[in-house]
């Protein structure tokens, strides 16, 4: 599938529930537009104008600059954000994409958003007196980190409130939210700890306070800084806490770093995944195992298997080909690598690379700034226009 709307420096993203499923939707937007892109029929399914922002809520001069897709229950959410374009504050949206003209609404928080933002992340649920809460976060270029507690149901009735913490994680680029326990109170919530990844390869570890109202400002205290040793300083771009079902004390983290747009042939910027155990409780770190890939090589998030039995999907292009690299891990040591090489249609380049996402072994899908391409072991879908 080709693109047929020109959006500049756009950046584009799959949507899908988990690794394992093909994506349903694909989402861009620029400065001026945002777009939702359905695959199966190949067809806009959503477009918003800068512009239906600016006369919807009676504001001027803003942009859009990050965009952030999320689920409640199955229904399909975004959270946009705008900035001014003097750069001094930016402003945060939800919406139902498939009625946007009456869900579309900005959020309220109690702090301002300065900067240019990073990332937006929103945890999975927690629960609070029997009722699921969710943790946002709002990464900026300057390496702050907004954060708030939510549910769906006041979300967008109450102003969030805001805590605001600096992190030496530069440009806070990602987070994480852990439980401490597995077992959560229904009285009160347990503390949270929350992970914040940043350009420079530093990782930084907040306690969130438990709070039984979760409309009070959350309290963050400063835990650890540098709790394990990476392999390089690349930028932390993926964060992935598991259970370790042996042990409720500890959790399985993951954390993957590379360049956004790797470059070949260079020791110095090799990708890395680097999995270990960590005593949330007191923070203690053991059992760490890395492994660095070719410099050019993307990272798919790593996936569970069965107890202790994990595997990381990367891919590398060539000139005619790409190669899907399939490790698995077991007993803490990565082993068991397989290769599996996907021909490249003749006459599609790969142009502003933006997401891969391998399914499985034989399937991988690539998104670029023109449209993507379906990839398979035993077939090619080329890219295909369609109209908007």
């Amino acid at each position: 599938m080709k693109f047929t709307t020109k959006l500049i420096n756009a950046r584009s993203r799959f949507i899908y529930k988990s690794q394992e499923n093909e994506p349903t939707h694909i989402y861009r937007h620029d400065q001026d537009q945002f777009e939702l892109i359905e695959i199966k029929s190949e067809s806009i399914v959503c477009e918003i104008n800068i512009q239906d922002v600016k006369d919807k809520d009676s504001m001027k001069n803003i942009v859009f600059q990050y965009a952030h897709y999320l689920y409640d229950g199955d229904k399909l959410l975004f959270i946009i954000a705008t900035q001014t374009t003097d750069g001094l504050e930016s402003f945060l949206y939800l919406f139902d994409p498939f009625e946007w003209q009456s869900t579309l609404k900005r959020l309220s928080l109690t702090k301002k958003l300065k900067g240019h933002i990073s990332n937006i992340f929103v945890s999975k649920a927690f629960q609070n007196e029997r009722k699921d809460y969710h943790i946002l976060t709002i990464g900026t270029l300057d390496s702050a980190v907004y954060v708030a507690r939510f549910t769906f149901n006041d979300i967008l009735n109450k102003s969030l409130a805001c805590a605001l913490i600096r992190t030496d994680g530069r440009n806070a680029i990602t987070q994480e939210v852990i439980a401490i326990t597995q077992q959560q109170s229904t009285k009160s919530p347990d503390d949270l700890l929350l992970l914040s990844g940043g350009f420079n390869g530093a990782l930084d570890f907040f306690l969130i306070k438990g709070d039984a109202n979760i409309l009070n400002i959350p309290i963050l205290e400063y835990q650890r800084h540098y709790l394990l040793e990476l392999p390089s300083k690349l930028p932390i771009v993926s964060l992935q806490w598991l259970r370790n079902h042996n042990n409720d004390k500890e959790i399985v983290l993951a954390v993957g770093q590379e360049l956004f747009k790797p470059l070949r042939n260079s020791r110095i910027i090799e990708p890395s995944m680097t999995v270990m155990k960590i005593n949330i409780k007191d923070l203690i770190c053991k059992d760490t195992e890395s492994i660095k890939l070719p410099s050019g090589t993307h990272l798919n998030p790593l996936q569970k298997l069965a107890k202790n039995h994990y595997k990381l999907w990367t891919s590398f292009f060539d000139t005619t080909e790409l190669r899907i690299t399939s490790i698995e891990m077991t007993k803490d040591v990565f082993n068991n690598q397989s290769n599996t090489f996907l021909s490249l249609p003749d006459d599609d380049e790969i142009k502003d690379l933006q997401q891969i996402h391998i399914q499985d072994e034989d399937h991988c899908w690539i998104l670029d700034s023109d449209g993507y391409i379906k990839l398979s072991k035993t077939n090619i879908h080329k890219k295909r226009r369609h109209n908007s």
